[in-house]
């Protein structure tokens, strides 16, 4: 494949112009869930297709990790005092609040690390650490890498955790981060890259949806990149098949006439 060329997209879901998708986490049984800011919503994508409203929240949810058998969700609004952890098992037994999260300021990415949850914070530039089994929390880590310089831009944004390393998007400063999970210490992985979400396939690249550049970017390992995709308007969230790292999984939030998407790209074709 050579530097220019973009890979095979396939569209498995469509929802209506105006609807915001915003996150998206795999469940064990192949299908995907995906969170809406425009609906208050979660909805479900089934291997074939088809989609199916998951949960309904009190607020916008946002970040989405699966563990095991529960789906955990960070909805809020902007501002402080309403941010909540909430469990909603993939059964479809109902949401269950876990716990407030009244320091947050804009919740976001979520993502397991072990027994904990790391919820990025894209107003405030942390990352706090929760314990789901009795609700605890606290800042993990904070820096000014987190941060936006920009009123109009989220700082901290996407996160991905990969055994003992976690990986960030700073959105408003064009970054891709890295931390250990032992004693968090930032550094830079790559710069002038406008990143919302994104995910690091085995191969050592990191797929990343780039927002209004409605694109997603590979970054290879020797630091190269190229447009994997473009012209997908408004993408948001980006995650590599568990079952099958061939397969790169986008939403994209579409516009007021472009209907929003959850999309298939194939990496190796």
């Amino acid at each position: 494949m050579n530097k220019q060329q973009q890979l095979p997209v396939t569209t498995v879901a469509e929802w209506p112009p105006g609807t915001y998708p915003e996150n998206l986490a795999a469940a064990p049984d192949g299908s995907w869930l995906v969170t809406f800011l425009s609906h208050n919503r979660i909805d479900r994508v089934h291997p074939d297709g088809t989609i199916t409203v998951f949960a309904t929240l009190p607020a916008m949810p946002r970040g989405i990790a699966v563990v095991q058998d529960d789906a955990y969700v960070v909805a809020g609004s902007n501002g402080r005092d309403n941010w909540r952890l909430y469990r909603i098992s993939l059964a479809h037994t109902g949401a269950e609040l876990v716990c407030e999260l009244p320091d947050l300021r804009l919740g976001n990415g979520l993502a397991a690390s072990g027994r904990h949850l790391l919820v990025v914070d894209s107003a405030e530039g942390t990352v706090t650490r929760i314990n789901p089994e009795n609700g605890a929390y606290a800042v993990w880590i904070e820096d000014e890498l987190l941060t936006s310089p920009h009123d109009s831009l989220p700082g901290v944004n996407g996160i991905v955790v990969e055994q003992d390393d976690v990986y960030l998007t700073n959105t408003a400063r064009s970054l891709i981060l890295h931390t250990p999970l032992v004693f968090p210490n930032l550094s830079v992985v790559a710069d002038q890259i406008v990143g919302d979400d994104l995910d690091r396939h085995p191969d050592g690249s990191f797929y990343v949806a780039t927002l209004f550049h409605d694109s997603v970017v590979q970054v290879r390992p020797d630091g190269s990149r190229r447009d994997v995709v473009r012209n997908l308007a408004t993408t948001t969230a980006v995650a590599i098949d568990p079952a099958n790292s061939d397969f790169v999984w986008v939403t994209a939030a579409g516009t007021e006439t472009i209907p929003a998407r959850l999309v298939r790209l194939q990496v190796n074709s």
